[in-house]
């Protein structure tokens, strides 16, 4: 089942890039792969780019600090329990069976193949995101999540001209497959669910951000312009609390710092 997912839907993806997914030499990628089944997955990976858009933007915008060496961040995707984030290695690690398991999972909710492939790819990417965020928040702890995902929003909503619909997909699909999955993954999917609450929050951040832009992305409500007026305090606050987290972190030139 899954190599047939795999195989007939590989035509989506449009960029081959090199194995070891080095954007600049100061960031690197490294997959681990030892099945068919990984490899064909592999190859599915590296033509969206999602992990090669991540280590560019991270290149483009960061420097390293004392405490945090982003000029040495590794995005490793091998053969882990549960993905995490390695703070004193500056290194980000997926499981090669958690975009498996994804893809099987939405398999179960969409009605074609490519489809299914797709939000299997979001999923993978909102992890990404979200484990850079721990990896600012120094810990993978429970009270660390919260910083990771107002990190991980607000990275992806202003570092890319569709930020804020990509993340909306992004954090739509891994919502969807975390009520599903189960087996030997099922502590970090269940620990990190997205509730209808944290799901809001993130959809007001989008909102806020850009509303004229982004208002169609959600569903109507009695008093649009109340809530709009709300998100786009809320927008507001995050921003300035993450460039006042990251100000040692962010280059002053990075287009992410509001001037």
């Amino acid at each position: 089942m899954l190599c047939q997912i795999i195989c007939k839907s590989a035509r989506v993806a449009v960029v081959t890039f090199a194995v070891s997914y080095c954007a600049t030499a100061t960031a690197d990628a490294t997959a681990i792969w030892q099945s068919t089944e990984e490899a064909l997955a592999k190859t599915v990976l590296e033509q969206s780019n999602v992990v090669s858009d991540f280590i560019k933007l991270i290149d483009d915008n960061f420097i390293s600090t004392t405490d945090l060496r982003l000029e040495e961040l590794k995005v490793t995707i091998g053969n882990d329990r549960v993905p995490h984030a390695n703070v004193d290695a500056t290194e980000l690690r997926l499981p090669y069976r958690y975009f498996t398991n994804a893809i099987q999972s939405h398999a179960e909710l969409e009605e074609s193949r490519e489809a299914a492939l797709e939000r299997a790819i979001d999923t993978v990417e909102f992890t990404l995101y979200h484990l850079f965020g721990h990896l600012i928040a120094s810990d993978n702890s429970a009270d660390s999540d919260d910083i990771a995902e107002s990190v991980s929003s607000w990275l992806m909503i202003k570092g890319f001209s569709n930020g804020g619909e990509q993340w909306f997909s992004n954090a739509l699909a891994f919502g969807r497959a975390s009520q599903l999955l189960d087996g030997p993954l099922e502590d970090y999917w269940h620990e990190h669910s997205l509730y209808k609450s944290r799901q809001n929050t993130i959809n007001c951040w989008i909102l806020g951000s850009a509303p004229k832009r982004y208002s169609n992305l959600l569903k109507p409500v009695l008093e649009p312009e109340k809530r709009t007026r709300h998100c786009i305090a809320e927008w507001n606050k995050l921003d300035s609390d993450m460039q006042t987290l990251l100000r040692d972190n962010v280059r002053s030139d990075s287009s992410l710092i509001t001037r």
